[in-house]
């Protein structure tokens, strides 16, 4: 049912009411404030004025700071806000450059922190950079001298540790492209088994020339072309799972065995001298199961101790001969006498 019409009264107080509250209602631009003219114009002559006014070149640094800021705010509100900011600094440096003398106080001491700020700012910077140097310095990769054998998704080679995120993360997209290839390989041969299932529909049918019979290959053909790719796909897995490591490689292998023996006898050595060593600590703080170490007496406990020490000399040395442990060899401790003594400029035998 339609509306009765407004009285004519009615409606000339409509269009008066209409007419006074137009100007009040809120519009907006059909563009972003920030390519209309009235908006960029002004704020380039403030940041013009700024620049200008500025009482140093570290103040006038400071303010390209700030503005690069700001530069990308596109809230109206947080714009205003800043505008109105820069405003009040360009006021103090205006004042300051008429000969205020509170203002020139006031950006001086600001001078001032601007420099401490921007000195703390730069110590911090090189004690970062210096940390991080450090920290990649302790986790950088090492060869082990041993081998990560070859899968589908990589081929042998040495073994590092731990090993760089480029190499994992390598391994980890062809983990996944080869499950995508095998998704798509089982698509292809359903694919296939509905087409061979239409063709022999039809042959049955008695249909010599069909949808699908007497267009074979152009309905088989690019199936067996995606899946010949993707089973190549799959050879060159296989070859790279099976293919061998170089001579380079082998050479780098053979050399961390030695680099690491070196480093396992040296650390040997410091030991014998009296030098607690982080593995030497972690061995003392070994012990037997907690049943076993309530049944024993002070002597077993105290040579427990013995022969989880480093040394070999006087009773700490029959304790581990008893207990079936092999001495160091001779040989090696006449050379490390032979060393210790040419290093100290004595004549060596």
């Amino acid at each position: 049912m339609p509306l009765p019409a407004l009285s004519p009264s009615l409606q000339t107080q409509h269009h008066l009411l209409s007419s006074l509250l137009r100007p009040l209602r809120r519009t907006r631009p059909h563009v972003p404030f920030w390519k209309l003219a009235a908006h960029r114009q002004p704020t380039l002559s403030l940041y013009r004025d700024l620049w200008r006014f500025a009482p140093s070149t570290l103040v006038r640094d400071w303010v390209r700071y700030k503005w690069d800021l700001g530069r990308h705010e596109t809230s109206p509100g947080k714009t205003r806000a800043l505008l109105d900011g820069a405003e009040r600094v360009l006021r103090v440096f205006f004042r300051a450059w008429e000969g205020g003398e509170r203002e020139r106080e006031v950006l001086d001491r600001y001078e001032r922190l601007i420099y401490a700020k921007g000195r703390r700012n730069e110590w911090r910077g090189i004690e970062n950079r210096e940390l991080q140097r450090l920290h990649a310095l302790y986790n950088r990769p090492i060869v082990v001298g041993n081998v990560t054998y070859g899968t589908p998704h990589n081929k042998p080679f040495p073994m590092l540790k731990p090993q760089p995120r480029a190499i994992s993360r390598i391994i980890a997209w062809r983990i996944r492209a080869r499950d995508r290839r095998m998704g798509a390989q089982g698509l292809y041969m359903e694919w296939k088994g509905w087409v061979l299932d239409e063709i022999k529909a039809e042959r049955m049918l008695g249909l010599r020339e069909g949808t699908y019979v007497g267009h074979e290959k152009e309905w088989l053909n690019p199936i067996y072309e995606h899946v010949g790719r993707i089973n190549r796909s799959f050879e060159a897995d296989y070859e790279r799972q099976h293919a061998p490591l170089t001579a380079k490689q082998v050479s780098i292998i053979r050399s961390a065995r030695r680099e690491r023996v070196r480093n396992l006898t040296y650390q040997r050595q410091r030991e014998l001298r009296g030098e607690m060593t982080r593995r030497l600590r972690l061995q003392r703080l070994q012990g037997p199961p907690a049943p076993v170490l309530a049944r024993w007496g002070e002597r077993e406990r105290m040579e427990d101790r013995m022969v989880r020490g480093a040394g070999w000399g006087g009773y700490a040395g029959e304790v581990k001969l008893r207990r079936g442990m092999t001495r160091p060899r001779e040989w090696g401790r006449r050379r490390w006498g032979k060393e210790r003594r040419r290093k100290l400029g004595l004549e060596v035998y």
